[in-house]
């Protein structure tokens, strides 16, 4: 008794002048990329040995026979289970992941012309057969995972250096104590009135974040916020301290007057 397989279908469907491609009308190109885009899924990021597959066209149609034995299909067989029940292809193969995504992102599925088909039949976890299926087509919502976002927001820190002939920027040390290499155009840096540095500032950002690592990409000025306006002034304080001592001039105590506003005295 030879070893267990498991068996894959992988289907194109599409039109040609108004008829069901088969392989008597098919266009060469497309059944030569479909091919390609099989035997690359069936690989996977993995890279699959496929010297013990067996794949083979239908007669008369544009759908490929898959064997493989199943002690090397494994995660052949949970990428395709995957795929049957869920849209959100964050545990797929990489590899294969893409695929899904290009067949439904291209021209011919968008526009209802064409479908991709994939079917498994192998043995579930309690021995059983157990047969998967699934259908990509111009209502398909298949989605890779986001792990790159848009963000813009503001990071305080202090400015070490800023510049640079062909590509200028500024260095930057964050609160945290973590450094950053952030672009920032030539007008952007020659228009800025505040020197920045070597002092703490508020700078806003947009940058590229991502979702797990909660890291920085790409990240640019888009403008340096102007420093606090009374922060570390002592002219500025000597103004309001002597202004405090002309309306509080008449007042022997501050705090007993306002407890008396309160109603707090008799």
């Amino acid at each position: 008794m030879g070893p267990e397989t498991a068996k894959f279908q992988f289907s194109l469907q599409d039109q040609r002048m108004g008829k069901e491609i088969s392989l008597e009308n098919v266009d060469l190109g497309v059944l030569s990329d479909f091919a390609k885009q099989v035997q690359s899924f069936l690989k996977g990021e993995e890279n699959l040995d496929l010297e013990n597959v067996e794949v083979k066209l239908t007669s008369g149609s544009t759908v490929f026979q898959v064997e493989a034995p199943e002690a090397m299909a494994g995660s052949l067989i949970r990428d395709l289970d995957h795929i049957a029940k869920d849209d959100d292809l964050s545990g797929v193969d990489p590899k294969r992941a893409k695929i899904v995504k290009d067949w439904q992102g291209s021209k011919a599925v968008r526009e209802g012309r064409r479908s991709y088909g994939l079917k498994k039949i192998a043995r579930g976890p309690d021995k059983r057969q157990s047969t998967s299926e699934a259908k990509i087509s111009k209502d398909s919502t298949y989605r890779l995972p986001q792990t790159l976002v848009d963000v813009e927001l503001y990071l305080k820190g202090q400015i070490e250096t800023m510049g640079g002939k062909s590509d200028p920027n500024i260095h930057m040390t964050l609160e945290t104590g973590e450094s950053l290499i952030i672009d920032a155009g030539r007008e952007l840096l020659r228009d800025e009135e505040h020197n920045p540095l070597y002092k703490d500032r508020m700078v806003r950002v947009k940058a590229k974040k991502n979702t797990k690592t909660q890291a920085l990409k790409d990240a640019e000025v888009v403008s340096f916020e102007p420093p606090p306006s009374g922060k570390n002034n002592p002219d500025k304080y000597d103004q309001l301290a002597k202004k405090g001592a002309v309306a509080w001039g008449g007042v022997p105590s501050a705090s007993k007057w306002v407890e008396e506003m309160r109603g707090n005295l008799e």
